[in-house]
């Protein structure tokens, strides 16, 4: 369980988690803050390899450098688990970032809704996340492969990179 925690400028990785689940219990990420600058282009901020059954709710993730395109806010690999993201506003604002707002390789995402993937680096072909190997993109990402169909790609503008709380269009 990690719940309720403020990460800041971290190298590479804030929540970086690697184990398999075998007790039948959920693993809880909840309600963290995660912001700045990272000092490694590939960063993710939350990374889980070889994890089951985990809920990813309510986190707030504001990754202001340019990420290269192994970055993510939200990267997950080799599970093919029930991994449920909900409630997550994760930013990344590099006007040139190339990273990921969500990666997940086949079959780690069961659920994904009610999010904010938000990219500044914007346009046609602009990659935004990756849901279950399926490269999407600003424009399509809603509602594809049955997930995200009440999330947004919007600006949060939050008051500072120390606040979390989102502005006026929340």
């Amino acid at each position: 369980e990690i719940v309720g925690n403020t990460f800041a400028h971290c190298t590479q990785y804030a929540i970086r988690y690697s184990t398999p689940n075998n007790n039948g219990a959920r693993a809880r990420i909840w309600n963290n803050f995660i912001r700045g600058e990272f000092t490694n282009a590939s960063a993710q901020a939350i990374n889980l390899g070889y994890v089951r059954d985990a809920d990813i709710w309510s986190n707030t993730i504001v990754i202001q450098n340019n990420l290269n395109s192994n970055g993510a806010g939200i990267y997950l690999y080799h599970s093919g688990y029930a991994n449920d993201l909900r409630n997550n506003n994760v930013v990344l604002s590099g006007a040139n970032s190339d990273g990921l707002a969500l990666y997940s390789e086949g079959g780690c995402v069961s659920y994904t809704d009610y999010n904010n993937w938000y990219k500044a680096k914007s346009g046609p072909g602009i990659n935004l996340m990756r849901v279950n190997g399926t490269l999407l993109f600003a424009n399509n990402f809603k509602g594809a492969g049955g997930f995200d169909a009440n999330s947004y790609s919007e600006d949060p503008r939050l008051p500072s990179v120390d606040d979390p709380h989102p502005g006026v269009i929340c």
